[in-house]
């Protein structure tokens, strides 16, 4: 073992010396002694670390509770022992409560009391540094099991919402494929009460006003339900795009109305950048109508603080290479090809770079808590590839929000039979 005195008075330091030359295990104890606090320090660092440090809080270049201080920074992991003068133990009981092992008043004690003293500190600063070293592990397990349990609760709601989304699905589905059944089955029965009600109508002389009033009134049911089952019929046949030429600019007109009331509710600046001469768009009106509510949304709910969006409309060359342009036959575009590009702009948060890569996969999403399905953009990714156009969706290189570029088709490059 090695120990540390620093003592400024010789007599002090030969009893000192005396102690451990009479400890039964004294071959296995170094003993270094200096009379001064700038040395000890010196020693602390050069020749530590030291089982013990014998300590005079009265030294030629220090005194008081700093002279404690000084060492136990340079020595935390140390047991100390303070030896104060008959008139300092409140100093001594200071010190103690900063860190010191125990207090020796001089001339107080004899050599087996100094031996013991010794020994219990060395012992106690020892059992103080195993019980330091639990509890870190304890606040380490602790924190891990924190982090584990957190993520398992995260899991866990993830589980939750993607069974809730696939059971979703399914329910979807079985509507998809009785929407069709139904729609079917009732068309023909409608058709026949709407012809009787025609009937009737067109025979008013054998019917009074108020016999008119409930026929107009059934003539307007059965038209509501017919267009209900139409509604069923387009539903069931989600996967079927009717494809015609269209004026891109007019369905984003089309799309804004539909979200006049969230955009109004929300203060949102439109500003609208349409291309006057942009040529007719090959597409599925109410489909694409469906992928720029979808994106438009996204926006709305990314913005905070003056909240704007600019939307633009351009007939531009496709310049590079990349996934589905280029040379050969499958590509949906050739490099120097004219497309029609829809762009949304948003000033909102942006998306965090690890999520870039995710935001096109079934179920991911960032707004699990406020409502966020994950399904959106997966799905304005599948009406794209129908369109055989693609979308592009990255942060502004300015910074601050997000663009969305859809490209799309000119119906006078579409092959028509």
């Amino acid at each position: 073992m090695k120990f540390l005195l620093v003592e400024d008075n010789p007599v002090e330091v030969k009893l000192v010396e005396a102690a451990f030359r009479r400890h039964p295990a004294s071959e296995s104890i170094t003993l270094e002694t200096t009379g001064d606090l700038q040395t000890g320090l010196e020693l602390i660092q050069s020749s530590g670390p030291f089982d013990l440090i014998l300590l005079d809080l009265t030294l030629p270049d220090s005194s008081g509770i700093e002279t404690f201080r000084h060492v136990y920074k340079a020595a935390p992991e140390t047991a100390v022992i303070v030896a104060t003068g008959t008139d300092d133990e409140k100093l001594a009981l200071e010190a103690m409560h900063l860190g010191a092992q125990d207090y020796l008043v001089k001339g107080r004690f004899d050599l087996p009391t100094l031996l013991r003293v010794c020994r219990y500190a060395v012992e106690r600063k020892k059992n103080e540094l195993e019980i330091k070293a639990a509890n870190a592990a304890m606040a380490r397990h602790e924190r891990v099991l924190t982090e584990t349990l957190e993520s398992l609760k995260k899991s866990n709601e993830e589980l939750k919402a993607t069974r809730l989304q696939l059971i979703q699905a399914a329910k979807l589905e079985v509507v998809g494929r009785l929407a069709a059944g139904v729609a079917h089955e009732v068309k023909n029965p409608l058709a026949m009460l709407r012809m009787g009600v025609d009937y009737f109508l067109k025979e008013n002389r054998f019917i009074n006003k108020t016999d008119t009033f409930m026929l107009d009134s059934m003539d307007e049911a059965i038209r509501r339900a017919d267009s209900v089952i139409k509604e069923m019929l387009d539903f069931s046949s989600l996967q079927k795009l009717e494809m015609q030429a269209g004026d891109l600019n007019e369905l984003v007109k089309r799309s804004l109305l539909l979200m006049k009331h969230e955009l109004d509710r929300r203060h949102i600046d439109i500003q609208l950048d349409f291309d006057a001469n942009l040529p007719a768009v090959y597409m599925d009106k109410n489909r694409l109508e469906q992928v720029l509510i979808n994106l438009l949304t996204n926006a709305v709910h990314a913005m905070r603080e003056n909240p704007k969006l600019i939307l633009r409309t351009i007939a531009c060359p496709v310049e590079q290479t990349g996934f589905r342009v280029g040379h050969r036959k499958g590509d949906y575009f050739q490099v120097g090809e004219t497309v029609a590009l829809l762009e949304v702009h948003d000033n909102g948060a942006g998306i965090d770079p690890e999520h870039c890569e995710k935001i096109y996969d079934p179920f991911f999403t960032t707004k699990l808590n406020q409502g966020g399905t994950g399904l959106g953009l997966s799905i304005v990714k599948s009406i794209m590839e129908m369109h055989r156009g693609f979308i592009r969706i990255a942060n502004r290189p300015e910074g601050g929000g997000v663009t969305a570029a859809l490209i799309l088709k000119l119906n006078e490059q579409v092959p028509h039979v």
